[in-house]
């Protein structure tokens, strides 16, 4: 399991805000795009969708 940041650009609609969705757990990045959509209760059709994995720095030096 990672650590993703998930962002929401409204689809067709300009002005309207972004939506970030931060600290999702899933294994992939399509996994975390729906947790991340289910979590907020919105249609992931209608936004663009981006998620970053969480690079923690604590993890490097723990090796």
């Amino acid at each position: 399991m990672h650590e993703w940041n998930v962002d929401f650009e409204p689809r067709g609609k300009r002005g309207q805000p972004w939506l970030r969705v931060e600290g999702i757990r899933a294994s992939d990045r399509n996994a975390a795009i729906l947790a991340a959509a289910a979590q907020e209760h919105i249609n992931a059709a209608q936004y663009k969708a981006r998620a970053s994995r969480v690079s923690h720095p604590a993890a490097k030096d723990s090796g």
